[in-house]
């Protein structure tokens, strides 16, 4: 396997563009505005002219985190909507190349689950046809975050997985749910501002194992993302990457 990248995201990335000609294995995890799609290639342009470096030097992958575009809203009409802009995102996304790209179901639960699953089946679908793979991401509360239900999701679907690490669930129930999904991860995500080593030691192992090559740091401020990324370099040290 490949060693891990550590991607962060493109908001931390323009703040401190400078910053980032000086780092090595250097990913970015693009949370995508689909109302500025048009801007998207410019936007990814400049970000990288920013930084110094080339498009061929760098992995761009992209997500969708705005609450308010989310297929598994109550309102029929907010998913929908949330739907076609979605599908946009795919399409857009493709053009540009294709890639992964990752969408949030923040409000899934049991009296949404049929319509959220034939809605993100036509996203994967979509998906395919355009040279993008669409990945869900497991939250720490509700039915994505029981093991048998994100699967069950996945298996209908084709969705793959975005893993979601959050800093404290290191109970086995968690680790279940990793290891019920591994061979669906192609991302993990960090999402806690603070967090060590120790604590996630299980739970990062057990992500090696999966060759998810590609880990993503949740945090906003220079000095948090430098010392994660020092910690999730050593991580990776002492297993053996480069």
């Amino acid at each position: 396997m490949e060693t891990p990248k550590i991607a962060i995201g493109n908001g931390f990335a323009f703040t401190n563009a400078q910053e980032l000609s000086n780092w090595a294995n250097l990913a970015i995890d693009w949370n995508l505005n689909p109302y500025r799609l048009p801007l998207l290639k410019d936007e990814v342009a400049a970000l990288l002219k920013m930084a110094k470096t080339r498009r061929g030097d760098i992995e761009i992958r992209f997500c969708c985190s705005d609450p308010k575009i989310d297929i598994s809203h109550q309102d029929e009409r907010l998913s929908d909507m949330s739907e076609k802009i979605l599908q946009s995102c795919i399409e857009y996304i493709g053009e540009m190349g294709g890639g992964y790209f990752t969408i949030g179901l923040h409000f899934i639960s049991q009296d949404s689950w049929e319509q959220v699953t034939k809605k993100l089946k036509k996203l994967v679908d979509c998906g395919n046809k355009n040279g993008v793979v669409v990945c869900v991401e497991n939250i720490s509360s509700g039915p994505l975050s029981e093991p048998k239900r994100f699967k069950e999701l996945l298996d209908k679907t084709g969705a793959m997985v975005t893993f979601g690490l959050f800093n404290g669930e290191s109970s086995s129930e968690f680790l279940d749910l990793l290891k019920m999904v591994s061979d669906r991860i192609v991302n993990a995500h960090l999402h806690n501002r603070t967090f060590s080593k120790d604590s996630l030691k299980d739970i990062l192992d057990a992500l090696l194992e999966t060759g998810c090559s590609w880990w993503s740091v949740d945090l906003s401020g220079i000095d948090e993302v430098k010392s994660s990324r020092e910690l999730l370099g050593r991580f990776l040290k002492e297993k053996g990457y480069a």
